[in-house]
Parts: C-alpha cells; structure tokens; sequence
C-alpha cells in the first residue's frame, strides 16, 4: 500500500496520518487483489507457452501454478513458496513474494511470445546445434531459450539473411568474427553500411588478413561502429518480424544493452563463438565423450587440471577442461569428489554426459544397491537413502529429472557395466 503511493514525502504523511492497522489492512487487501489478477494473467501465460522439451522450462512454469495455493499473504507476503529453475534473459532478484512471481511470469510471456514468432522446428534446430556445441543435452539444461534465438536472430540480421532463419553456418560465424575485430582494429574504416532501402545491415568484407589478438586495453569508445551495428540490427528485425507490442519491444531494447556489452566483452577477450549458436549437421551426435579407465592423469596433471576448473567462472569453461582433460574413470570421480563444481554446474555436467557414463557414475552412487540385487533405477531413486556425498546427492537429483525411457537406457548400459 504504501508502496503505490510514489514519493517518500507521501508514505510519511500516509504513516503519520492514518492507523498502522488501517494501513495494514488495506495492504493486505491490495495483495488479495493482485493474487487473483496475477492467477488469471498466469492462465493467460500458460495458454500461449512454448511447445519445447525442456525440463526446466515445463517444471517451473507448472510449479508456479502452485503458487496461488501456497502463497500466505497475511505472514509471509515476502516468501516465494516454489522452486523456480529456469532462468529469464533479465531478471530482477531485489523484489520479494508477489511482485516476483508477476514480474517473472510477465517475463517468461513475453519472451514466449517473440519465441513464437520463429517455427518449433527451427527453435528444436536452434537448440539441438547449442547442445551439440557445448556437448549438453538441451532438454534438461538451465538455458533461456529466449537469449538463443534473439541472439542468432540478430547476428542472422546483420549477415543479410531472413530475420527468421536462425540457422549461421561455420563460414558465417568467422566471416562476423573477422569483421568486428576488423573494425576494433580499425582495418574496415568507413566499410560498414547499413542499406537503409532494404533493411539489411551489410559488412562489407575488406581484408582477409587482421590482427586475432583484440587490444584488450581498448575501451568502449573503440567499439562504438560496433554498438551502431548492433542497435540497427535488432531495430530491423523488430520490423521485419512485425512486432508492434510495446510491452514486446521496451523487453527487446531493455535486453539489447546486456546483449551489446556481452558482445563487445566477447570481442575484448576472444569469445566471441560464444555468442552465436553455430549450425550442425544432424549426424553429429551429442554423446561423443566416453569415460576411459585407460588413461589415469599422474598427480601432478590431476592438480593442473583440478585448479584450472576451479579457477573458471564459466560452467562451460569448466566442462571443456573436465571432457578434453579427464579421461579415466577414477579422475572422473576423483574431480567430482573434490567439490571444484557448484550447485547447478553438477547439473550442467551431467546433461553433457552419455547414456553409458551416466550408467559409469550410477554403478558408483548405486553400488551397495546392484551388489544385493537386480537393477531398477526407478526403484533406487524413490527408495535410495539420503546421501552425504554433494555429488552423488548432485546426481540423483539430476537422474529424477530425466523421462522413464532414458532411465531405463541407462539401466541397460548398467546391467552389461555388471
């Protein structure tokens, strides 16, 4: 209640004024309110979800539901009494209770609604191609679908292509790539155009040959070209995609300015592939990386590795060192066990892991299980005592997630590990 009143001069002379109890309740009604809006709204939401398989996404936006059963509102107005995992591109994490959940539900349509403008199989393409990158099955990964297509959405705009093909081959990828550190570098001087006739922001290619190593000492003022290049693309794909919602493109613009300091950061430190979302072929599968119990790492490799994972801030980082690095089984584990991974990068690991290592590291978890009897993973999962080991805690929680038919596949790799 006092919230709505604006400026604090006003809430003080409301304080002073009025009952505390009368201000109380009338809060109190307020919140009421709001919680039979936000319901309707939250129908509206789910009417016009997106159609994925992404776990997180499915599982959040069904928790919420639960939400309007178990929100207290007289005793804890500012308790979020569900589990939300799946992350928006822009979150806002200093409001509490109710005006949380409406900002996040408010979000999660938007973002709904400009991944609908683009066909399922073109979004189910877009993601397939991120899991085969970063060797992750995007179906249970905590990734914002959203920030994947409007990201290859604008990079497909400034390349000339259909603003909803979302597809950037290999060649397309290193032809930007070559282009904007061209331009920090000052070699494509006056050689970016922006074709106002057609909408199309070209790069005008005009130097095979430029310097890799991006001077980290430049400032922003040296991206500026850039900047432009970046606020004109995502300006045309709001035309060519048709997009007249305001609510749609005050989102749009508000995420623009993380998406163009995550580009220019990129640029500065040579990681620019991960921005954009390369394009694979079909017959290049996800599950390529077996655990070996051939090649044990010495203890001075082991700790080498070991402290550059806990070095990385990126959980992708973290799993290119952990596949190219760790190869026999009891490395695997033995990195699990030193705790250098957090909370849902165990996750992340996992979902990047085959059918057959998952079974590997389920012989392990259910060893005292499997020893006494025939395999049932369902079983073990609902009757498996509590574990003190993070990472096998990490584990199960993780194979829950996962359908009955993937269980059941990795029973199978763990019947023939028997």
């Amino acid at each position: 209640y006092i919230n709505k009143l604006g400026d604090i001069e006003k809430r003080v002379v409301e304080l002073t004024a009025k009952n505390v109890k009368k201000v109380y309740l009338r809060g109190i009604e307020i919140l009421e309110e709001e919680l039979v809006r936000l319901k309707n709204f939250y129908e509206l939401m789910m009417s016009r979800k997106l159609d994925t398989n992404s776990i997180a996404y499915n599982d959040t936006l069904m928790e919420l539901s639960s939400f309007f059963k178990s929100y207290i509102i007289k005793f804890e107005a500012q308790d979020i009494p569900v589990s939300i995992d799946y992350p928006l591109a822009l979150d806002d994490m200093d409001i509490q209770g109710i005006y949380y959940v409406k900002n996040y539900i408010e979000s999660i349509d938007i973002e709904n609604r400009f991944c609908n403008l683009f066909k399922k199989k073109d979004r189910e393409k877009l993601f397939y191609d991120y899991g085969v990158t970063y060797k992750i099955d995007c179906d249970v990964i905590l990734v914002n679908l959203f920030e994947l297509i409007i990201n290859n959405c604008i990079f497909s705009t400034i390349l000339g292509n259909e603003v909803t093909n979302l597809e950037i081959s290999e060649y397309e990828y290193e032809f930007l790539e070559k282009q904007f550190k061209n331009i920090c570098n000052n070699i494509a001087e006056d050689k970016v155009i922006v074709s106002e006739e057609s909408n199309i922001i070209e790069l005008i290619e005009v130097d095979d040959s430029f310097n890799t190593e991006a001077d980290s000492n430049l400032d922003y003022n040296d991206f500026e070209k850039i900047t432009l290049i970046l606020m004109e693309a995502i300006e045309v794909l709001v035309k060519r995609l048709r997009i007249e919602d305001e609510v749609v493109i005050r989102y749009i613009k508000k995420y623009e300015k993380r998406f163009i300091e995550s580009v220019l950061s990129s640029i500065k430190s040579n990681t620019f592939k991960s921005m954009v979302t390369v394009s694979k072929n079909k017959n290049e599968q996800l599950e390529s990386y077996i655990v070996d119990d051939e090649s044990k790492l010495d203890d001075e490799s082991f700790r080498k590795i070991f402290n550059e994972i806990l070095d990385s801030t990126s959980i992708i980082e973290k799993i290119r060192i952990i596949k190219e690095n760790i190869n026999a089984k009891k490395d695997f584990i033995d990195i699990l066990e030193s705790e250098c991974l957090f909370g849902e990068e165990y996750l992340m690991l996992f979902a990047s892991l085959s059918e057959l290592e998952l079974a590997i590291l389920g012989s392990v978890v259910f060893y005292e299980d499997i020893r006494m009897r025939e395999i049932n993973i369902l079983e073990f999962l609902l009757n498996k005592k509590t574990e003190t080991t993070l990472w096998k805690i990490e584990y199960l929680k993780f194979m829950k997630r996962q359908s009955e038919d993937k269980i059941r596949s990795i029973e199978e790799h763990m019947n023939k590990i028997n």
